[in-house]
């Protein structure tokens, strides 16, 4: 998930709002509603900057020539396009 302080440190969020993001999956992995999902998230040093052109090459590129590879070798990470997804806010 793009800005990833905005995730689980609300000291840092955007207008000091975290997403909620770990106790909405856990209330809805109780309800059986979702698979186990892993959210990594991406902290960025200038979104303005990395999520819009032409900086945005380098963060794409990055994500999925960088990020990616080390989860799926650090964590038990299944399946490949069809089981992946990128989310965020905004920009």
């Amino acid at each position: 998930m793009q800005d990833g302080k905005n995730l689980f440190f609300p000291e840092e969020a955007f207008a000091g709002q975290e997403w909620h993001v770990d106790e909405s999956l856990h209330l809805l992995d109780g309800m059986n509603a979702i698979d186990k999902v892993v959210v990594i998230g991406v902290h960025s040093g200038d979104r303005m900057a990395e999520y819009t052109k032409p900086g945005y090459e380098a963060y794409g590129r990055s994500v999925v020539e960088e990020i990616l590879p080390v989860a799926r070798e650090r964590l038990r990470l299944i399946g490949g396009p069809g089981e992946t997804g990128v989310m965020g806010s905004s920009l």
